[in-house]
């Protein structure tokens, strides 16, 4: 998922990208987005297309998959996805609204204890659509990248080119002005022990 769009830097920056070079800045921004995701372990935006996912099952008749923010199927069965039974008879928390599900409560049964038994399908994500304050903090991650004056510190930067310019951190926090990003990102930012 992609939380900017060229339209968008534009506009931040005042400039117009030249078209031959859009296809790059396409990069940087999906770059920029995985690594918000990264940053704050989590997908922020829920990609319109279901996605399928398995989780290890503890044997417990609860089970807290990551954000989800609609169920299309649930499935249970042997490790690594083997012998997959649809389950129908299962409560969410919380029920309704625009909020993530946090818990996936079986009515009978148990989750059964195994690598990789529970398949997942459905809307992964924080959000159906970009709010404004991630939006914003991808435009301005990816502008920040697009500045041709960006200071080129070796220990920063993973890669560089010179041919139309480009430049790749290694991390959110190696690009210039990250403190304004991580306070924008840390709200999100999911916190595992």
């Amino acid at each position: 998922m992609k939380y900017t769009t060229p339209l968008k830097i534009e506009e931040y920056m005042m400039i117009e990208i030249e078209p031959s070079f859009e296809p790059v800045v396409e990069r940087w921004i999906e770059a920029v987005s995985r690594m918000m995701d990264k940053y704050t372990n989590r997908t922020l935006v829920a990609d319109p297309a279901d996605v399928t996912r398995y989780f290890n099952g503890d044997g417990k008749d609860v089970f807290f998959p990551d954000d989800i923010l609609s169920i299309t199927e649930l499935k249970v069965g042997d490790e690594y996805g083997d012998n997959l039974v649809a389950v129908t008879g299962y409560g969410i928390y919380p029920k309704g609204g625009n909020e993530p599900v946090r818990q996936i409560t079986l009515r009978s049964g148990s989750f059964t204890k195994g690598l990789q038994n529970i398949e997942l399908k459905g809307k992964f994500g924080l959000f159906i659509e970009t709010p404004a304050d991630i939006e914003l903090c991808a435009t301005m991650l990816t502008a920040e990248i697009i500045k041709p004056s960006l200071p080129k510190v070796d220990t920063d930067i993973k890669s560089e080119s010179i041919g139309n310019y480009s430049v790749t951190y290694t991390d959110i926090k190696s690009v210039p002005g990250s403190e304004r990003f991580t306070q924008m990102l840390d709200p999100y930012k999911l916190i595992t022990l």
